[in-house]
Parts: structure tokens; sequence; C-alpha cells
């Protein structure tokens, strides 16, 4: 399969393209962006009894792990209220994958979309792909997902929003910390490895909850 890729999302489309030759030789393998500190071994924390394990860019446990969320249509009287479920995308920055059918199915059709829709980004293909039901003219796929745990598997509005303000979820000790939801990365990745590695507790005062932009 060749598959040829041009503009700024390039590299996001490549690195699909790319993985999936390496689960087409039996690798299972974990991938990594490089704004993600390390405070433990992932591979001691991980469960592995899914095509896909991934990190959520949900902040608590409803947003991460799903919730039913109640649709109000007032004009429709009496049927006004229609549940839905809901659940945060998966963080195509951070995820562990193995070598299935489904997956390699999966990396097939986000490379080749990626491909072909110059202006998509990968993050959004990569769930739409992952969580799409088969629908007239459509075939979803079959993939076991796993969401990793939100306070071992951590993103930085997790520990900015959440973690840093309660006594007991600062007391947990993660197991990686993304930092994708800031643009000031470095700062806030040094302040970090400050909290946990060198267990100054005030390194994170100084940031904002969000960014200031």
């Amino acid at each position: 399969m060749r598959i040829y890729y041009q503009g700024n999302r390039a590299v996001s489309g490549l690195k699909f393209h790319i993985l999936r030759e390496f689960l087409q030789l039996g690798y299972r393998f974990l991938l990594s962006d490089v704004d993600i500190l390390y405070l433990q071994n992932p591979f001691d924390h991980l469960i592995r009894d899914s095509d896909i394990e991934s990190m959520s860019d949900g902040h608590d446990n409803m947003t991460a792990y799903g919730y039913n969320h109640v649709f109000v249509e007032p004009a429709m009287g009496w049927a006004r209220y229609a549940h839905t479920m809901r659940i945060w995308v998966y963080n195509s920055g951070f995820f562990y994958i193995r070598p299935t059918i489904s997956s390699i199915e999966l990396l097939d059709r986000v490379a080749i979309r990626l491909s072909k829709e110059l202006d998509s980004w990968d993050q959004a293909v990569f769930n739409e792909e992952l969580f799409q039901p088969s629908y007239p003219g459509y075939i979803g796929l079959y993939v076991a997902r796993r969401t990793t745990y939100i306070y071992l598997f951590m993103n930085n509005k997790v520990l900015f929003k959440n973690v840093r303000n309660v006594v007991k979820l600062s007391k947990i000790k993660s197991v990686i910390i993304h930092v994708n939801y800031h643009p000031d990365k470095l700062p806030r990745m040094k302040a970090i490895v400050e909290y946990y590695v060198n267990g100054k507790k005030d390194a994170l005062k100084p940031f904002p909850e969000g960014s200031e932009w």
C-alpha cells in the first residue's frame, strides 16, 4: 500500500502509516508524544487486554469513562428528553496498541483519510474511526478499547484543574503526565518535575488553571 502525504498534516498522516507497518510485522508498541513526562514505567501499569489502550483527554471520571447526557428539545413536548452517551476523546499522542486485525485496519483507515483530507486533525480522525458505529453506507470497526486510569496516565488538565487542589489526589504517584492542554509546555514540565520528583509542593501554584490565550 503506497500513500502520499502533503501539506502541514503530513507528519501526522505518515506516523499512522509507519505504525501500521509495525503492527503488520506482529509488534505491539507504545506510542508517545514528546511532551510527556515519565514518572514510572508505564508497562507495569498497562492492562494489555484490548486492541488499543489509550489515555483520555477527559478531566474526571465522567468525561474520561463516559456518561449519560440528556438533550432537551422543548418543542417535542412529552418526548423532549433524549438520552445520549458522551465520552471525551482518546489522545492520539499516547496509546498502547496490539497487532490485531482490527487495530491494523484502524491505522489503515486513519492513514488513508489523512492522506486525502489534508485539513483534518489526526486526533479527530483517529477517534472517529475508533468509535463510529456501522450505519447505512459505512462499516464500523470492531476495536476493543480500554481507557487508562486518568490519575495514573494523566493529562495536565487533570493535574492543574483537579489534582493539585485535592490533597488525596495529590498523593497518587502518576505514571505519566501529558502536557497537552497548555502552550507553555516547558515551564509547566519543569514545574511538574519539581513537584513530583524533587518534592517542591508549591511548584505548581504559579500557573493558572487554563492558558492565557
